[in-house]
């Protein structure tokens, strides 16, 4: 008889509880909101005013949905943590199969302008030994092209580069990979990448044990905190992948997120290349599945990474990540909906994380009904506080999962003092979070931007010009709001962290703490109470 295959068991039950939850919370929203159309439709208002009550109803409903995403998936990831660990240690107690104990592996170092030589060095101590690393160097500066070659030079490995940047990093990749067949898998780091020194050894068990995956997401940590903004913000990376991930896997849709990841040659020659889009991970990822190769991911192979040096490189970050969301919305929108090979919870998944920062330019439209229109028909949503109480709750949902992480690990004021500050951060992001999508919603392409690496110390003229968008924006709310609504209360939680930019530049200052990198994967390890 033949031996039963392992299959990575995709469960609904996580979306089910979600769709619950939105559901009663919706149904007593509802009652407010048609009360709301009925009482105005009643005072012989005008069709339009009516659709504006309609759209602000569809808005905060959907809103809501995105939060109790948020919030369940925290609880969900509480109760079954214990759970996935165990099978995931059935996996690396397995036996890796005859075919893949000599495996050819490639590791594949992609840099532009961010070289960072110990990172490299670190990543190639590997307990495996057939492997070869190569740099995919697509860096335009001398400086950094000469840096690498000697380091190339230095350690024998091989640098590949290209005549021009077309296709950015999944451009590069693909200059390498395609029409070659020397490798079994290969490994993707970004130039701040440390993987861990059985890196290869333990992901072979994974593509061992489940004959359908195609792709291997690593966990990460945050190290290497080199200035006040990152050792404050640091722990959110820290908080966010074995949650959010490994509940992924199981009960939502599993992307491998650019770095840190193996991916084998039949899967990757399954697909044909990775999509010349700026979020190629999550497009090739959507492709490998359409093609029946599934993305693992590992709690236990822990990578490291480095946080945003400071506010302004956080903030390009997330204008490609804005950008890159809606160009695969706009790409991909219509091959998601009809694939057979995704389920119907792995594509709402999808679509409420990559619709979340999108939607910043739905929720400007939201403010302009209710601080400008609505004023001006003389018309009030009449919301009762009660309404509104979730509504605030979810802005920031995201949150609850650091709060959660924090418990038992830091000192209550030290936790305080983080999520008041994460609070500053992310709600600061609104203008470009809004100017990212507008740009593409009205089809300007979005560009792959390389987080900087470099930090550097900011005079108050250079602060206060780098962030004169989100002030200009703030005031700007301020004036509508005071003039329509003769109050600031609409409006208070965007303009406050909006303001917030200055400080949050800051924390570019060095950080004068030396913190030890090693023990904090080990501690890691012993917080997610490793089951025997």
């Amino acid at each position: 008889m033949e031996k039963e295959k392992n299959t990575i068991k995709k469960n609904c039950s996580l979306y089910i509880w979600i769709l619950i939850a939105w559901g009663i919370l919706s149904a007593f929203g509802l009652i407010t909101f048609i009360t709301t159309i009925i009482q105005n439709k009643a005072m012989n208002v005008s069709i339009w005013t009516i659709i504006l009550l309609m759209v602000n109803t569809v808005f905060i409903l959907y809103f809501w949905l995105n939060g109790t995403k948020d919030i369940v998936y925290i609880f969900f990831y509480q109760f079954k943590y214990r759970k996935l660990q165990k099978q995931e240690l059935k996996v690396l107690e397995t036996d890796v199969l005859p075919q893949y104990k000599d495996a050819r592996v490639l590791l594949l170092y992609c840099t532009c302008n961010d070289f960072i030589e110990d990172s490299l060095t670190t990543s190639m101590n590997q307990q495996y030994s057939n492997y070869k690393t190569v740099i995919l160097d697509d860096s335009s500066e001398d400086q950094y092209k000469e840096r690498i070659d000697t380091f190339a030079q230095l350690h024998s490995i091989e640098v590949v580069r290209r005549e021009d940047r077309e296709g950015y990093k999944a451009g590069n990749l693909n200059n390498y990979l395609v029409d070659r067949d020397d490798y079994d898998f290969f490994v993707i780091l970004d130039s701040d990448e440390i993987i861990p020194e059985d890196f290869i050894t333990k992901s072979l068990h994974y593509f061992s044990y489940y004959p359908e995956i195609g792709l291997l997401q690593a966990n990460h940590i945050s190290t290497r905190n080199k200035t006040k903004f990152m050792e404050r913000f640091s722990v959110g990376v820290d908080a966010h992948w074995p949650t959010y991930q490994s509940m992924k896997e199981r009960y939502g849709f599993m992307s491998f997120l650019g770095h840190g990841a193996m991916i084998s040659r039949e899967c990757f020659k399954a697909v044909g290349q990775f999509p010349h889009l700026v979020a190629e991970d999550l497009c090739f990822s959507i492709e490998a599945k359409i093609k029946g190769y599934f993305t693992a991911f590992s709690t236990y192979i822990v990578c490291e990474e480095e946080y945003p040096v400071d506010y302004f490189a956080f903030k390009k970050r997330h204008l490609k990540w804005t950008g890159g969301n809606l160009e695969f919305i706009s790409n991909y929108a219509k091959k998601l909906m009809f694939s057979k090979n995704l389920r119907w919870f792995e594509k709402l998944d999808v679509v409420l994380f990559t619709f979340s920062l999108p939607m910043s330019t739905v929720f400007f439209l939201f403010l302009i009904i209710n601080l400008i229109l609505l004023p001006v028909l003389g018309v009030s949503a009449g919301y009762p506080l009660w309404l509104m109480t979730p509504t605030i709750i979810f802005l920031y949902a995201p949150t609850i999962n650091d709060m959660v992480y924090l418990l038992g690990r830091y000192p209550i004021l030290k936790s305080l003092g983080y999520l008041f500050s994460a609070f500053l951060l992310y709600g600061s992001l609104y203008w470009i979070s809004f100017y990212g999508a507008t740009k593409a919603w009205i089809g300007i392409k979005p560009k792959f931007i390389v987080t900087p690496k470099e930090n550097q110390q900011y005079l108050l003229l250079e602060t206060i010009k780098g962030n004169i968008q989100e002030i200009i924006f703030s005031f700007g709310l301020v004036i509508l709001s005071v003039w329509f609504t003769k109050s600031l209360l609409p409006i208070i939680l965007i303009v406050l962290p909006s303001l917030s930019g200055i400080y949050l530049t800051s924390l570019c200052k060095k950080s004068d703490k030396n913190k030890n990198d090693e023990g904090k994967v080990t501690d890691l390890i012993n917080n997610e109470e490793m089951i025997e």
